[in-house]
């Protein structure tokens, strides 16, 4: 019987070649989209999966504030306090940033790393190919190294005992952009063991671990301090809790807020602090939060992608559903048949869902091939050099390719298969044809729901471009073009400056904290004139020359004075949000005013600053947050970038210029650089790359529900071709035949502009509404995407109504 019914499938199939073909493509482009988001997933659900405790590891977050997200970074003595005072967890062990640098192994190799001890070992599932993980993080400035680091720094020899001197410079282990400090000498390091390679990623970067004891050791020769034993210092330490198996989550959030009331509220500024966790398993992927010690694609991006995907394939299983229901007629008399030879509804409902399943495995065959030139795309968009997903296919992979293709049949067909069965034999073989498939109001509103569908992807396209356009042209009150942003790499800034200005293409060399507009803001601590508390300001540090370099223009005082460095760290310049944010009538008012700040909170050194001037207000952010109040300070301590303005269009033969230059103060780093205008754009890659998914999303909903609406109309056509002919006869032309078969296909688009054009409307203005510098959607747009939507109708329509209306009439009434 089941070969009966599979010969019968493929029957079907060869037979309505067209159907077939519209089917299969709408659900093999649609599954290739969902195949592609299975492997991700499954890539990202691989990490961390080898550690054999994972089940009851727990990463702590803090949430300093109500008002503050959360972080995935706590205070430093919170491992050690959660230990001695409670009894819920089996071990804690935390990482720390802050080693990063230079390690001098003749040439000098950049080298990154986490300060953690041996419990790391005890908690995660890490194993060392060389050493003793009980001993190998015990004494100062030991080093565990990965295999790669190891093979780099010690090429060829065994590198267990060997010593290297190291130079800190800041560098932060995601390494995506550093704000590099000045060398610091951290003394000689031994190599103590050497780090396994994992059986699955890690969300945990781990090309080097270093002794936690390192940190005192550093903080007795006065090097740095360790704030290790900081509450408020909760920016550098990830913890992370192996729980008792007796115990449970709860009782660790109840240790958590016990640890927060007792260290923590007795701070003034800290009296709100609380602390939260989750499990190893949601980290990668999870959600998004502050200080992330790996760079993952945050779980929304997957609800996003899932929510396009399950769009698309919700499209091709309603063309499958509308193109089945509309056959209806050809396929009644078969149900009316086998039901009259005895055939049950159960075995006529496994034989049209038998179908639908082949039809989706077929489809799977081809969505494949489709997968895997999709995949090189995808991993060419922005944000893919930051994740770098391994896409690589593995078995199991394609096992849940299969099980998604059967449930795929079986959605796309469990509603054909009920409607077929439930025909009476007496109905459908008597007169069945009476029931027209023009009638069928289900095959109205399908097509309906796909247009309406395209036309909100269509119009949110052309508006997400429009949004990417608007920031790549927009206006920062600045001047960026022919300046280029060097990376001190904690060189000092005047012999930076010095040495640069020896070339001839340089017009101008400033200095700054961190680059405007490129996603870095820093925060400062100030008592404002006639306030009592202090508040939270954005502050940004730079010598006066920034501001003519830029062409950011007072708009009342004065620029402090470069050359009397002394005397210039007493005043402070404001932005015109900070004038009005303050109170003052006019930005002349605020002249002179006195601001108490603090670079670190309650307990910190507190300086007074005068203001001398006020800035007009530029886009120091990014472009997705409002313009705030700004200080603005002299404090050439801070400076880690100089700009440097060319003159002139030979702009390579300038890079060179400033690259020999370069060497001559740093000969051992080579010049990190970056085009000012490029950079801002780039900043920008990722509203690009969602711009590309959307608009290759609604390109295919467009693609399948013209394919459906074509088949749609083909068969339409077909079962009208008698009606045509003696219409013609009659003396109708190809012009009102046109018109007679599309009026009602053309009544639809009409009825899906009226539904979707609201819908694409409040649904853009959900998103629109996070963004500070947004566009309007204007009726422009709106317009723009309803025409492109009734072209490409009316094209899908016209092409089969036309072919029918120009048919001789003879050859369709020749014959009954």
């Amino acid at each position: 019987m089941f070969r009966n019914y599979l010969r019968v499938a493929l029957r079907n199939l060869r037979k309505h070649r067209t159907f077939s073909f519209i089917n299969l493509f709408g659900l093999a482009v649609s599954m290739s989209v969902c195949l592609l988001l299975i492997q991700i997933v499954n890539n990202q659900r691989k990490y961390d999966s080898f550690h054999e405790k994972g089940d009851r590891i727990y990463q702590v977050l803090a949430k300093p504030s109500p008002q503050n997200a959360r972080s995935n970074t706590t205070p430093g003595p919170l491992a050690e306090a959660l230990t001695q005072d409670y009894a819920v967890s089996e071990r804690v062990t935390h990482l720390m940033t802050g080693f990063g640098g230079d390690a001098l192994v003749g040439e000098p190799t950049t080298l990154r790393g986490l300060y953690a001890d041996s419990s790391v070992f005890e908690v995660f599932s890490f194993e060392l190919e060389r050493g003793n993980p009980l001993t190998a993080l015990r004494e100062p400035r030991s080093i565990v190294l990965s295999a790669e680091a190891a093979a780099l720094l010690f090429p060829g020899q065994d590198p267990m005992g060997k010593t290297f001197a190291f130079e800190d410079r800041h560098l932060h282990p995601l390494a995506v952009e550093d704000t590099e400090g000045e060398s610091v000498p951290l003394g000689a390091f031994t190599v103590t063991g050497i780090l396994k390679k994992t059986p699955r990623p890690s969300h945990l970067p781990m090309e080097s671990l270093v002794s936690a004891s390192t940190l005192a050791s550093l903080e007795r020769e006065g090097i740095r301090p360790s704030l290790l034993n900081d509450w408020r210092n909760f920016f550098q330490t990830y913890t992370y809790v192996l729980l008792r198996e007796d115990q449970t989550p709860d009782q660790l959030q109840a240790a958590l807020d016990g640890v927060a009331k007792r260290y923590l509220q007795p701070l003034s500024d800290l009296n709100e602090f609380q602390f939260s966790f989750r499990p190893l398993a949601e980290i990668t992927p999870g959600h998004l939060y502050n200080n992330p010690i790996s760079i993952a694609l945050p779980i929304e991006a997957y609800y996003f992608l899932a929510f396009l995907a399950f769009l698309v394939m919700s499209a091709a299983a309603l063309n499958y559903t509308n193109l089945t229901v509309a056959r209806a007629l050809t396929r009644a008399k078969e149900v009316g048949v086998r039901k009259v030879t005895g055939a049950l509804r159960s075995h006529l409902f496994v034989q049209f869902m038998g179908e639908a399943v082949l039809t989706a495995l077929l489809a799977l065959v081809l969505a494949v091939a489709l997968l895997n030139a999709l995949k090189p795309a995808f991993t060419q968009l922005w944000f893919n050099q930051y994740l770098k997903l391994d896409l690589t296919a593995e078995w199991d992979v394609y096992g849940w390719f299969i099980l998604f293709a059967v449930g795929v049949g079986i959605l796309a067909g469990i509603f054909p298969a009920l409607y077929l069965t439930r025909f009476q034999p007496i109905q459908v073989l008597r007169r069945f044809s009476a029931q027209r498939p023009g009638k069928l109001t289900l095959r109205k509103v399908l097509t309906v729901v796909q247009f309406s569908l395209s036309l909100v992807f269509i119009i949110s396209t052309l508006l997400l471009r429009q949004q990417v356009q608007h920031f790549l042209h927009f206006a920062y009150g600045f001047n960026q073009n022919n300046v280029v942003n060097i990376s001190l790499q904690g060189n000092d800034y005047e012999r930076v400056r010095t040495a640069l200005l020896k070339s001839p293409q340089v017009a101008e060399v400033s200095g700054s904290y961190y680059v405007p507009s490129t996603g870095f803001t820093s925060g400062l601590d100030v008592r404002g004139p006639g306030k009592t508390e202090f508040e939270n300001l954005n502050d940004f540090a730079a010598d006066a020359r920034f501001f003519h370099n830029l062409e950011i223009p007072l708009v009342a005082g004065r620029l402090y004075d470069d050359a009397q460095p002394e005397t210039a760290a007493h005043y402070a310049l404001l932005n015109e949000q900070a004038v009005q944010h303050y109170g003052f009538a006019s930005p002349e008012q605020a002249l002179g005013a006195e601001l108490v700040v603090r670079d670190m909170p309650e307990g910190a050194e507190e300086r007074t600053l005068q203001v001398i001037g006020v800035l007009k207000d530029f886009q120091y952010g990014t472009l997705i947050e409002p313009i705030r109040p700004l200080i603005v300070q002299y404090r050439p301590a801070l400076f880690r970038y100089a700009q440097v303005r060319l003159q002139g269009d030979a702009l390579q033969s300038a890079i060179a210029s400033l690259q020999a230059q370069w060497q001559e103060v740093d000969p051992v780093h080579p010049m990190k650089y970056h085009f000012y205008d490029e950079q801002l754009k780039i900043n920008y890659g990722l509203l690009q790359d969602v711009t590309a998914i959307v608009g290759f999303f609604s390109f295919l909903a467009v693609v399948i529900a013209c394919l459906g609406l074509l088949g749609i109309v083909t068969f339409t056509a077909e079962t009208r071709v008698k009606e045509v002919g003696i219409r013609k006869v009659l003396g109708a032309n190809v012009t009102q035949v046109v018109l007679l078969l599309s009026r009602g296909f053309l009544q639809l688009l009409g009825i899906a502009v009226l539904i979707a054009t609201p819908l694409a409307y409040f649904a853009n203005q959900l998103w629109l509404q996070n963004l500070a510098n947004r566009v309007d959607i204007g009726a422009g747009i709106l317009f723009l995407g309803i025409c492109i939507m009734l072209l490409l109708g009316l094209l899908t329509v016209a092409s089969q109504t036309w072919r029918v209306a120009r048919a001789n009439p003879v050859n369709s009434l020749k014959s009954e």
